[in-house]
């Protein structure tokens, strides 16, 4: 499969208004605007010849990037795009705190499929039903499971094109991972498709996917500028072109950035510094392990390289983490982490004032 294809006709055309489907994830808001995808119109038409292929003989896509490239934006808006031509969507997604229960994935695609499980043979339906806890009985073998599973979206598709549409899959429980793996392979032959997204620089997933992937750069700088430029509209061109610098491409770093710079702007107070207050207390609480991780590190002067060695990631997933860190943290340099950090342990119940 090539994501290089034309787009069918009957799919909505790249400026025409997208609106999302389900709650917004990851990026979402950093490409999806009234007008269309900004700075994706490549990975738009090739979205549209994946719907073109899943519909008439089945199709498999993984949408690969950095956090905050603008994974889930085009998975809601590729979702909109199929519903508007006709395909049925089901959506699910990697949770953190599902993802040591087995198959709690596959449940979120099963759940919506109960007609079309009432119509598979007894033997198929009831491994299913064990497997996701519907039913009694004995664990079912891995290959029942994932035989039944296939026959089950196989079923759902007869009469009507089916997508499954799974965001943040790094997050997906193990055998769900497998299943879901096993059916994008054999979507061959029914008008089946299954669109993914992966965060990339991830070492523990399991193995590879082995799927066709649309891997998404961060946006080019006049890309970049004009999505500031239409957000945040009250922003002279100095100020675009310095967040955009910032940013590197990252599209949800830059509407972070851009916000900033923006009530900035607007309150004349200059950007927030550490220990500002309510605003600042809330963004230090809302760091993620890694985030505070990668935090330490560039505040002890190490540099990128050096963090993606010690955490086993990425240097633009270092980057990432830290284009989220910066705007959390109310700050805008490395310069400023140490003392961002040090206020924030002061304010967070772990830090060296709690009580015991």
């Amino acid at each position: 499969m090539t994501t290089t294809s034309r787009v069918g006709s009957s799919l909505p055309a790249l400026d025409e208004p997208v609106r999302r489907a389900g709650p917004a994830g990851e990026g979402s808001r950093a490409l999806v605007d009234g007008t269309g995808l900004v700075g994706r119109a490549s990975e738009w038409a090739g979205l549209g010849a994946f719907l073109d292929e899943a519909t008439q003989d089945g199709a498999a896509l993984l949408l690969t990037g950095e956090p905050g490239v603008g994974k889930t934006a085009l998975l809601s808006a590729t979702a909109d795009r199929a519903v508007a031509a006709g395909i049925r969507v089901i959506r699910g997604g990697g949770v953190e705190y599902e993802s040591d229960i087995s198959f709690a994935g596959l449940h979120q695609l099963v759940h919506p499929l109960g007609a079309e499980l009432a119509l598979l043979p007894q033997p198929a339906r009831e491994v299913l039903e064990a497997a996701l806890g519907f039913g009694t009985g004995p664990g079912p073998a891995d290959m029942a499971i994932l035989h039944a599973a296939l026959s089950l979206f196989a079923e759902a598709a007869r009469e009507r094109p089916l997508l499954l549409v799974v965001d943040d899959l790094h997050l997906l429980d193990r055998a769900s991972w497998y299943v879901l793996s096993f059916v994008a392979r054999r979507t061959g032959g029914h008008r089946l498709g299954v669109l993914a997204a992966l965060r990339t620089g991830i070492p523990e997933l399991p193995e590879h996917l082995r799927l066709p992937e649309m891997p998404l750069a961060p946006l080019a700088e006049a890309d970049a500028i004009r999505l500031l430029s239409r957000r945040f509209t009250g922003l002279p061109r100095r100020v675009i072109t310095k967040v955009a610098d910032q940013a590197q491409g990252n599209p949800l770093a830059l509407l972070e950035f851009g916000a900033l710079a923006s009530a900035s702007r607007t309150t004349g107070s200059g950007p927030p510094g550490p220990g500002s207050g309510p605003a600042r207390e809330l963004r230090a609480d809302a760091l993620t392990p890694q985030e505070l991780e990668v935090a330490e590190l560039a505040a002890a002067s190490l540099p990128t390289k050096e963090i993606a060695a010690r955490l086993v990631i990425s240097p633009r997933t270092v980057s990432s983490h830290l284009y989220r860190v910066f705007p959390k943290l109310g700050i805008s340099s490395r310069a400023a982490l140490r003392d961002a950090l040090t206020d924030r342990q002061r304010m967070t119940p772990a830090g060296p004032h709690r009580t015991r």
